[in-house]
């Protein structure tokens, strides 16, 4: 029954014959007759030289698929990977991981079955020429699918992160949400409903997270923005809606404030694995130059920034360009940051619950264009211009 077995990588099959005589526990499956041969398949998880050897995509295909591999099998946790230029190798798992990874060619994220990459160790570098697809505005991550990139924490916040570099591209693009609507009415303690205009929940769903904002000042401050899932849009008024969620609130929030909900409900996502309050966030910097290389759009960015100046959070540095508009930067260090950069356009984003600021523009090259932005909930303040 013993013996020595070489040559074996990650995801090898492995054959064994027993004779059922010699075997008093077989477990899951059944033993054959008494005398008889009984076969067991055995996949080997980690088997030998081949787990966390280095892997190159060999052609275009499936992540998880052996085929796509210069090695012959599907990268593991500790893989370091390089996709190659002309290739494009679809995320179509939840279960895609990596460690150090290179792009040269395309990652393209499904658009039919819900996919996670997860780099659980190393950065994430998109080389010039290089491309990660989470969505275009022509092909958009569908309402039935999850798209979700999630970057490796670090033992320091910002160890670790996603830089995209001249030449490089990303894009993000989800399902179409109103981004904020502006109640109606108040919504007291005890409240799980408001009356929302028509025209500003277009998109909203059930099981959407949205934030009842604060309207009150507190001295000393305290955050009474209260997330909560949203269970129901009734009514047949045609330029209004009651918006309900799940939980009473805990703070009364006046319509005189104003009173903003906001959905920050996305089905395309960026994130770190790590979080800025444990100190172990991932950072996401972009360093092209070029406006259309980087564009997001009803996406999320989550938990993005370490402590170095130009990585504090979703950053464009130096002379970067590019867009995001209705999305969600959240649970970060500060949620945008623009040092040295010029052009950049936001639109309609959601910076909330940062650590630090909503968006930081100190040393900003300027001539950015910044309109309709809802900085709410951040630990220090709205925005930093200097």
């Amino acid at each position: 029954l013993f013996s020595t077995i070489s040559n074996l990588a990650n995801g090898d099959g492995l054959r064994l014959s027993l004779s059922v005589s010699s075997v008093t526990a077989w477990s899951p499956s059944p033993p054959a007759a008494a005398g008889k041969q009984a076969f067991r398949t055995i996949t080997l998880a980690d088997a030998g030289h081949g787990a966390c050897q280095a892997v190159q995509s060999a052609q275009s295909g499936l992540w998880h698929e052996n085929e796509t591999w210069t090695q012959g099998y599907a990268p593991g946790a500790c893989t370091e990977v390089t996709i190659a230029a002309g290739h494009t190798v679809t995320i179509a798992t939840g279960t895609a991981v990596a460690s150090t990874t290179t792009v040269h060619g395309t990652i393209y994220f499904s658009r039919v079955l819900s996919s996670t990459l997860t780099l659980t160790g190393g950065n994430l570098d998109v080389e010039s020429g290089g491309t990660i697809d989470l969505g275009t505005e022509a092909s958009p991550i569908p309402s039935t699918v999850r798209a979700m990139l999630a970057l490796a924490s670090g033992t320091v916040a910002g160890e670790y992160g996603l830089t995209i570099k001249n030449g490089g591209n990303f894009t993000a693009r989800g399902v179409a949400r109103y981004p904020y609507a502006e109640s109606l009415n108040s919504a007291l303690a005890g409240a799980n409903s408001a009356l929302l205009p028509l025209s500003q929940i277009t998109g909203w769903a059930v099981g959407d997270r949205i934030v009842i904002g604060q309207t009150e000042k507190t001295s000393p401050y305290q955050d009474q923005s209260e997330e909560r899932t949203l269970s129901a849009i009734t009514g047949a008024d045609p330029d209004r809606r009651t918006v309900s969620w799940n939980g009473a609130l805990v703070y009364s929030h006046y319509s005189t404030g104003p009173l903003i909900i906001a959905n920050v409900h996305h089905n395309t996502i960026v994130r770190s694995s790590g979080s800025f309050e444990a100190n172990s966030s991932a950072y996401l910097q972009r360093l092209t130059a070029y406006t259309t290389s980087f564009y997001a759009a009803y996406a999320e960015f989550r938990g993005i920034g370490g402590l170095t100046v130009g990585l504090s959070g979703v950053s464009f540095s130096g002379a970067a360009a590019g867009s995001i508009s209705s999305s969600t930067i959240r649970d970060g260090n500060n949620g945008i940051a623009l040092p040295g950069s010029t052009g950049i356009r936001l639109y309609w984003n959601k910076s909330y619950n940062n650590a630090a600021v909503g968006a930081r523009l100190t040393g900003s090259g300027g001539a950015h264009e910044l309109r309709w932005n809802l900085l709410f909930a951040n630990e220090l303040s709205g925005v930093v211009i200097g």
